[in-house]
């Protein structure tokens, strides 16, 4: 797949647990932090999309990316204040470093090229749409069900099967590496096929009743189906983080 398809995304702070750690106090309250985390991952996926693979003599660290506040405005559908409350809590995060040197910020992805750093494969021509927004933009900011599916997109993504380029992932691991309650997982699974940014198949039901499999997940822009055998997966617990 060329560079113009895909772009990478460091994952180490999705697998070690760091979406668990962001739930926030502002869910059932005002909601600033619910929005600013919303907004992080938004602008966190956007400045992958737009990062240089490779150091040059533009920006002397592999994933950086300059970006204006109007274009992260354009490209994940929010206010300017809302963007700049999403900058600030991925600089809190520690996932990113911020150049405010020139008149238009640089951003640099922590870990994306680092010894040993583990990263996945966004769906760059598929996100990307032609009027400079993404498909990240048609997501709520202010809703709890937004969160969530960002939350869970980020995991999907990071623990997709390298050759399928789907995901086999039970509802407990999801719940176990997002912090999302059970109850809303399947609602989140609903919003991101909604948004055509998921595809799902369910578990196959096991006659005996022992086992639950769980469901299947391609990431539109990649993938595509094969016959079901969980062999072919590797269990998260197995993934190199």
């Amino acid at each position: 797949m060329s560079a113009a398809e895909w772009a990478k995304m460091p994952k180490m702070w999705i697998t070690r647990g760091d979406l668990k750690s962001h739930t926030n106090q502002g869910l059932f309250a005002g909601g600033q932090d619910q929005t600013g985390d919303i907004q992080a991952y938004k602008t966190f996926i956007c400045i992958a999309l737009n990062a240089n693979y490779k150091s040059n003599e533009h920006f002397p660290k592999a994933g950086s990316a300059m970006i204006s506040y109007t274009d992260l405005e354009t490209m994940t559908g929010a206010s300017r204040v809302v963007v700049v409350r999403g900058v600030a809590k991925l600089q809190k995060m520690g996932l990113i470093d911020v150049d405010k040197s020139s008149n238009t910020n640089t951003y640099t992805l922590k870990d994306y090229d680092v010894e040993g750093a583990s990263w996945v494969k966004l769906p760059k021509r598929y996100l990307l749409r032609s009027n400079d927004r993404t498909l990240l933009a048609d997501l709520v900011t202010r809703q709890r069900v937004t969160l969530h599916s960002l939350k869970l997109y980020l995991v999907l993504l990071a623990f997709q099967d390298g050759q399928r380029k789907s995901s086999l992932i039970s509802y407990d691991k999801i719940e176990g590496y997002t912090g999302i309650s059970r109850r809303f997982i399947a609602r989140a699974i609903s919003n991101l096929v909604a948004h055509d940014l998921i595809h799902v198949r369910k578990g196959d039901v096991d006659p005996s009743g022992h086992t639950n499999p769980p469901n299947e997940y391609i990431i539109r822009g990649f993938g595509y189906w094969k016959s079901r055998d969980s062999d072919e997966f590797e269990h998260p617990d197995n993934l190199r983080s």
